[in-house]
């Protein structure tokens, strides 16, 4: 039933949440990212740059590397950081390129997604990178590039959300 690996080394916790955070890939591979569903995709556990990134492995598996911290993180708010890794995946031009992947999740119709998790994250402003060559979105500029039904979806989203 479980990977034995998990069972010994007492990581039982870490294999549940990674089942957990799979289903949310899946999920998120055949609605918004169909050119890389057959990609293979995990989840690992360990430090991250942010609260998750993306690491390339020997074999060509994309991993998405989380922090501890995101674990127990509401549904919607873990579906705006994977779409934003996964978006990074989906890209492949640049995998540093904060501002596309944002772009590209909000064109996937994801934005509600990705607002929330930039609110529950209290990154109300753009987070600008590497001397301004690059740039996060933040809160107030994912919401201005929603449109009027996906801004509803999002005030529905804060609401139940309690933010």
């Amino acid at each position: 039933m479980f990977d034995s690996k998990y069972m010994t080394t007492g990581k039982l916790d870490d294999y549940i949440q990674s089942r957990k955070f799979e289903d949310y890939i899946y999920i998120l591979l055949n609605k918004a990212y169909p050119e890389i569903k057959d990609r293979n995709v995990r989840i690992e556990w360990g430090r991250a740059v942010a609260n998750a990134a993306i690491i390339r492995s020997q074999n060509k598996t994309d991993i998405i590397r989380c922090n501890r911290t995101v674990r127990n993180w509401p549904e919607p708010v873990l579906y705006g950081l994977l779409s934003h890794e996964l978006s990074h995946i989906a890209l492949r031009v640049n995998l540093h390129n904060e501002f596309q992947a944002d772009r590209d999740v909000i064109e996937r119709g994801l934005g509600p997604y990705l607002a929330t998790e930039r609110l529950y994250t209290n990154k109300q402003t753009d987070h600008i990178l590497r001397d301004g060559e690059d740039r996060y979105l933040g809160y107030i500029s994912i919401r201005k590039l929603l449109s009027s039904s996906e801004v509803h979806q999002l005030d529905t989203l804060m609401s139940d959300l309690g933010l």
